[in-house]
């Protein structure tokens, strides 16, 4: 019928999906080819490695992921233009866990530069799935920022660096409007339910510097 609406898909030459929160994390185990460990041994085994780069002399908690009953992931897709031949690159986290100074501490730790992220998409209204979004958004501001500041002192012109600078821009954050309820689970311990973490409103993604897009029927 007319009211059909058929989504255009575009052919790809690459899509990475890289974990940010997890319930699991294993630092012991092989990987047997083609998976990898968060950590990475280096030369004479007594340095490690984060899997994308940052480099400690120390192998501790510092330089680990953190898990936790939760999900995230950076999806990060490529492509080659057709008209000008270079790679062309999109972002998006897909949930960002249940609590957002871990899910921050995993995209350091794993170096993610995430400044080019062109939205966020939550699956389903439940915390550990939406607890980390306000952070999330607050770690893509910091990283646009940083960028742009690099991208200034690359300039000798002064007054082209005026121009140049800009604020971080919003980030779409796609959600339903019916995710944003009050949910509690019931517990052995207490005849009363026990109240889940909350959803983030649209006022807190907003103030967060995202733009909250309603992803339900209307």
């Amino acid at each position: 019928s007319n009211n059909n609406h058929h989504l255009q898909l575009s052919a790809v030459d690459e899509v990475e999906i890289q974990f940010l929160v997890d319930n699991n994390l294993d630092d012991l185990s092989s990987t047997p080819a083609p998976t990898s460990s968060n950590n990475t041994t280096v030369q004479n085994g007594t340095s490690w490695q984060i899997q994308t780069g940052a480099m400690t002399n120390t192998f501790s908690g510092d330089c680990l992921c953190c898990a936790q009953h939760g999900f995230s992931v950076l999806i990060t897709v490529r492509r080659t233009s057709s008209s000008t031949g270079q790679e062309e690159q999109q972002q998006m986290i897909f949930d960002a866990g249940p609590y957002g100074p871990t899910l921050v501490q995993n995209i350091q730790k794993l170096n993610r530069n995430i400044s080019h992220v062109s939205g966020i998409a939550l699956s389903h209204g439940h915390f550990d799935h939406a607890g980390g979004i306000v952070d999330a958004l607050g770690e893509i501001s910091r990283q646009q920022r940083q960028q742009q500041e690099k991208d200034n002192d690359n300039n000798s012109d002064n007054e082209s660096k005026k121009e140049k600078r800009i604020m971080p821009h919003a980030i779409p954050t796609y959600m339903n409007q019916d995710q944003i309820v009050k949910r509690a689970i019931q517990v052995p311990f207490s005849p009363e339910p026990m109240p889940l973490g909350p959803v983030p409103t649209p006022d807190e993604i907003v103030n967060a510097g995202g733009t909250f897009v309603d992803t339900g029927t209307k």
